[in-house]
């Protein structure tokens, strides 16, 4: 896979607060990357650093290979404080005013954008009277003028209702099948991300925490017995001399999940019980996205 950005080591304080420490993240071409974080875990200043708006305070970002990302960012764009829209103009005197500023104003280019985005039948309307979600369309659209091989979009379903989700997550997956585009987000709506994103990178208190594709998420969210029990180590050797299996996973020092025999979850307390394992609760588990980022905030460290 061709890298689009790869951060080496990226730090940012602010007068002696650590708003991002010493990330290493890698975003491959043709990802749609969702990061995912509580609110002040250094999202947006991560994203502000890759596109050139906050200078890192250490480390490196290297995009498209470059070990100096001014000179590539010309194939980015960007969508992380809402532009100013004038609301007195139209969808496309607004379009036509950004792309004269970024120097894109090449014939054909604001119709291209208007017609990428959805946005051709409300062209000639007043932006005071568009809805939430058309105005964050068109935002979108202004990133991208020039057609920018990646794109960052910081919360850009925030506010929206169903409809208007539904219409950023079409218009998401549009760009990135058709156009290639490579995309970083960052939402706290995290069942549509999910709908979307092809690979995870978790942040806490700066720190980015865990990266996973779609396919090792799917894996570790996968249906299983969670169980409460003794011993850790006792409930490993279990699994694999009484139950004969290694579809297990370690969680912590009290927890363990069984991947197989969810259906016959008597035989594994029985088989517990008998190599001296006591089991204080079991549940059949099923995690979604929340819940698998609500067990890494809790835990704090990938698993």
């Amino acid at each position: 896979m061709t890298s689009v950005v790869k951060t080496v080591g990226l730090t940012k304080k602010y007068r002696g607060f650590t708003a991002v420490s010493e990330v290493n993240v890698n975003i491959e071409k043709g990802d749609i990357y969702a990061l995912i974080g509580e609110n002040g875990a250094g999202k947006s200043t991560l994203m502000k650093m890759l596109s050139g708006l906050a200078k890192p305070t250490a480390g490196e970002v290297i995009l498209f290979d470059n070990k100096h990302p001014e000179v590539a960012r010309y194939r980015m764009g960007c969508l992380i404080d809402s532009p100013a829209l004038d609301t007195r103009l139209t969808v496309r005197d607004n379009l036509e005013m950004f792309a004269r500023a970024f120097g894109c104003d090449g014939a054909g280019e604001v119709e291209r954008i208007l017609d990428l985005v959805g946005m051709t039948k409300n062209a000639n309307k007043a932006i005071k009277k568009t809805s939430l979600g058309m105005k964050q369309r068109l935002a979108i659209g202004i990133a991208l003028l020039g057609s920018p091989d990646f794109l960052i979009l910081d919360e850009p379903m925030n506010g929206l209702d169903p409809m208007g989700i539904q219409e950023i997550r079409q218009l998401l997956i549009k760009l990135n099948a058709e156009k290639k585009t490579t995309i970083l987000i960052s939402s706290h709506l995290l069942d549509e991300v999910a709908k979307v994103a092809t690979r995870y990178g978790f942040m806490k208190a700066g720190h980015l925490i865990c990266e996973l594709s779609g396919e090792e998420l799917a894996e570790r969210s996968r249906t299983c017995l969670k169980l409460k029990v003794s011993d850790t180590a006792k409930a490993s050797m279990v699994c694999e001399k009484e139950l004969g299996t290694q579809q297990y996973e370690v969680m912590d020092a009290e927890t363990i999940r069984i991947f197989d025999f969810v259906e016959d979850s008597a035989k594994v307390v029985s088989a517990m019980v008998k190599g001296g394992v006591e089991v204080g609760e079991m549940v059949r588990a099923g995690e979604s996205l929340e819940e698998f980022f609500n067990d890494l905030m809790t835990g704090g460290e990938a698993r």
